[in-house]
Formats: C-alpha cells, sequence, structure tokens
C-alpha cells in the first residue's frame, strides 16, 4: 500500500500542480492505518524570510504553505494545514464580502453631518450666479432634471416631481449593485398614466416607455421577470404617497403617511388613493399580460392595502418622505420597517433639511448623471 502511494507521489514531484494525486495518497494512507508508521518526508524545500519584515505565508491555489520546520513533519500533517489553509482563505473571503458589500449604495444617514462633497453640491445648488434653466441631471435618455426644479429642495418647500422622477432613475441604476439577499426593485416616474381618457393603442405605448426608461433600456429586462417589487410614487393634490407592487407574493401595498387630521377630507383622501391604485394596478397588469408575466392574473386579484405607519407627515413634506420609503422599503414580509425620521418636530427640521442636502448629492453626483463630472469639475475648480 505505501509503496504504491510513494509511486504516486513520484509523480506529484514531477507535477506539483497536480494536487489529486496528493490528496489521493493521505487518504488512502489515513484509512488504512498506516500514517502512524509511515516515514517522515523531507519535502527538500525551504523558504528563507526577512526577518526584518516578517512575511505571512497565503496559500494560493495548488500551492501549499511551509517553513524549515517542515523537513521532518509527517506528511499528513502538511496535508492538514494545507486544507486549513484553504478553508480560511475561503472563510476570509466570505467574511470579507459581509463586510464591503452591506456599505455599497447604503441609504442616506440624515442623522449625520453632511459631508464635504455633499456640503459642495449644496453651495452649488444656491449659488448666486445659477440659471434656473442649467442642466443639473440629465441621462441617455434625455430625462432632464434643471437647477429651478432642484431648488425646491428648499425648506419649507414641496418636492418637485421632476427631483422624485430623479431619484427614480438614480434608484434604478443602483439596484445593479444592492447587496445579495435584497428583493430586486424597479421604481417608476411619477408620470404613470391613469385615466380612461387615453386610447388603448397609446396607452399600451406610454406603459411600455415608462417601462423601458425605469430598466434603463434593458430589453432583457422588459418582461419584469426578474423583479420582485414595483414602486410607483403619486403626486394628487400636492401630496406624494406612494404604491407598491409585489409581483413575485403578489400583493399591492399603499404607504402613505399624510397626518390625516391636518386635512377634514380624510375620506376622500383614501378614497382617492384606492381608485388610483386600482387604476395602476389595470395598466401594470396590462402591461405584464403583454409580456406573459407568470403572476400577472395573480396580481390582478390583489385588493391594495394600506400599510399602519408609526410616522406622520404635512402635504409640504410628503415628497422627502416618499424618497425615503422608496429608498428603504423591502417590502411587507420584513418586519420592523423604520424610514428613520423622528417624531419630534425639531429634531425633524433638522432630518428633513439634511435628508434634502444629501438626496441632492446622491443624485447630481450619481454615476448615471452625465453632468456629473462637469459640476464636479466647477465645484474643484472653486467656481462656486
Amino acid at each position: 500500500m505505501i509503496a504504491e502511494d510513494e509511486d504516486n507521489l513520484s509523480q506529484f514531484w514531477k507535477d506539483p500542480s497536480n494536487m489529486e494525486i496528493l490528496f489521493d495518497s493521505v487518504d488512502r494512507l489515513s484509512k488504512s492505518g498506516a500514517t502512524s508508521d509511515a516515514p517522515s518526508f523531507s519535502l527538500g524545500l525551504t523558504q528563507e524570510f526577512d526577518m526584518d519584515e516578517p512575511t505571512i505565508p497565503v496559500c494560493k491555489r495548488n500551492e501549499h504553505v511551509y517553513n524549515e520546520a517542515d523537513d521532518h513533519v509527517p506528511l499528513t500533517v502538511i496535508m492538514s494545514r494545507i486544507k486549513e489553509n484553504q478553508e480560511l482563505r475561503s472563510e476570509l473571503k466570505c467574511h470579507d464580502n459581509q463586510i464591503r458589500l452591506p456599505y455599497l449604495n447604503m441609504p442616506i444617514d440624515f442623522n449625520e453631518k453632511e459631508t464635504k462633497e455633499e456640503e459642495q453640491v449644496w453651495k452649488y445648488l444656491w449659488r448666486a450666479n445659477g440659471e434656473l434653466n442649467e442642466e443639473m441631471f440629465k441621462t441617455c435618455y434625455r430625462s432632464i432634471g434643471r437647477r429651478g426644479k432642484f431648488e425646491s429642495l428648499q425648506p419649507s418647500c414641496t418636492v418637485n416631481h421632476i427631483v422624485i422622477d430623479c431619484w427614480a432613475l438614480v434608484l434604478n441604476y443602483s439596484e445593479a449593485r444592492r447587496p445579495k439577499g435584497l428583493p430586486k426593485r424597479l421604481f417608476s416616474s411619477t408620470s404613470i398614466v391613469t385615466g380612461k381618457s387615453t386610447s388603448e393603442q397609446n396607452l399600451d405605448a406610454l406603459i411600455k416607455r415608462n417601462v423601458h426608461q425605469m430598466v434603463n433600456g434593458d430589453q432583457t429586462m422588459m418582461d419584469l421577470a426578474t423583479f420582485e417589487l414595483i414602486f410607483f410614487p403619486i403626486l394628487s393634490n400636492n401630496c406624494y404617497y406612494l404604491l407598491c407592487f409585489d409581483i413575485k407574493n403578489p400583493s399591492i401595498v399603499i404607504i402613505d403617511n399624510l397626518d390625516m387630521q391636518e386635512r377634514n377630507q380624510t375620506d376622500k383622501h383614501r378614497k382617492e388613493c384606492m381608485i388610483t391604485a386600482s387604476e395602476v394596478k389595470e395598466h401594470l397588469v396590462r402591461y405584464m399580460r403583454s409580456v406573459r408575466h407568470i403572476n400577472a392574473e395573480l396580481v390582478e386579484a390583489q385588493t391594495p392595502i394600506r400599510l399602519n405607519l408609526q410616522w406622520y407627515t404635512t402635504a409640504i413634506d410628503s415628497g422627502v418622505y416618499v424618497m425615503r420609503h422608496m429608498e428603504t422599503y423591502m417590502g411587507t414580509r420584513r418586519n420592523k420597517w423604520d424610514c428613520g425620521f423622528a417624531t419630534q418636530k425639531s429634531k425633524l427640521n433638522k432630518q428633513l433639511l439634511m435628508a434634502k442636502k444629501k438626496y441632492a448629492a446622491k443624485i447630481i453626483l450619481s454615476d448615471i448623471n452625465l453632468h456629473r463630472a462637469r459640476i464636479v469639475d466647477a465645484i474643484n475648480s472653486q467656481a462656486i
């Protein structure tokens, strides 16, 4: 038995890259009980180390790590070290991903002071000689956000729907690099078609164009098969709310945190939300059928429900809340969802302003923005 394995080992020395021969030999020696009497092997190799700069050996594929003390160590011990190194490298690689991935596309933290870049973008947005028609955001599909629209981010002002449309494009672009384990999401603009005035042919074309823009022109995603959640920000009577369609585990939720005590038309507002949700569902299902989505019928059978939220807002600030809801909501299956805004008015006002600053920077500095380089150059050249 040992002679047979020595012959295999001689083949290994001729071809050191063939680790399978070495592993098979050790396994047979271990099973036969011959390892206790097996002679020690001198590998005949040493490795010099710089004593001033200690070197930590790294095990690479098809290589093993040893030092001078290994010259008279049994082969089974060396092989055990090789396996431990391989397992350790695999564990470290997994751990590295766990550390690194969650920080990609992290939601903004409006409890933290703005960064230098965020502060510079905010100053650029409000510079005295800025033109209202200056393009601040543009994509290859000619979606344009001008300075005048972004100035709606100022305090005590309702966010313009163009800003939210730009935010939806940024979120769609970021979804390609979302952390593993999170649902694949898709975000619509606020211009979703509702009502019965449009002809069916034109309606189909408009819905298709809207989906085309949402998926950044990727034809492979037009069938919506890879998505779980689809979001529709809605602007109605100067107030924003959000519709979320779960098309994987079909359900429809209305995310509306308007303070009903602020309005005397509570029932009317809720009724309008339900009507709009039903219209959007009709259009979405119509499109899902056209691309033969397997859950079209199940989505059609769903009745929209309102989420019970613990935080409320005025109509003026509803746009910022919708941006936050779009950013953080991952579906009803995730418990204890909290958008993070405080309920105390003094703290909330500071958070809202900080959120506007950070959202402005995140949109303008997004890689999808064709004007990003120009604005960064202007900031760096202190042209503000």
